[in-house]
């Protein structure tokens, strides 16, 4: 067996500093399940990470007035449209979501809010944008921007496909 070397310290420390805010991101999602009304805790403790982004850009998209084509939603989320498709027959399938025909392209879907999931889902993003809030709280607006800036860079690769 080869041994493996031992990484330097700065490195072990970039790591340790890495998996203390893992930590640190896991405990504000388990703060905003903890906060929440006990139907729409059991629904978001199903509710994967992918499946929570589709949400969260529905909402958006309702917010703005704007209808959500599943393509742009597969863009948004960082999925080809075939995963898109599965995520949203998942999210149909727990009542959260359906798909209508786009009046202006008979090749478009567009995808919205069930009552169900405009009732849960208000509730639950209300209460992740607080936690977020609550998270970021401690930093200076700079280093509000200088953290968000990095999370964004950091997350490209995941979500730029």
């Amino acid at each position: 067996m080869k041994k493996r070397s031992v990484p330097p310290d700065s490195l072990r420390d970039e790591y340790e500093a890495v998996f203390r805010l893992h930590m640190a991101l896991s405990d504000a999602a388990e703060v905003v399940l903890r906060d929440l009304p006990p139907a729409t805790a059991r629904l978001a403790a199903d509710l994967n990470p992918r499946q929570h982004a589709a949400l969260r850009a529905v909402f958006h998209a309702r917010e703005r007035g704007e209808p959500l084509r599943l393509g742009e939603l597969a863009r948004r989320i960082g999925l080809k449209r075939a995963g898109a498709s599965q995520l949203v027959t998942a999210l149909e399938a727990k009542g959260l979501l359906r798909r209508e025909p786009d009046p202006t392209s008979s090749r478009s879907v567009l995808v919205r809010e069930t009552p169900t999931g405009l009732r849960h889902g208000r509730v639950l993003l209300a209460q992740a944008e607080a936690s977020v809030e609550g998270f970021l709280a401690p930093l200076a607006p700079e280093e509000r921007r200088s953290f968000l800036e990095a999370a964004r860079r950091l997350a490209a690769p995941l979500t730029d496909k």
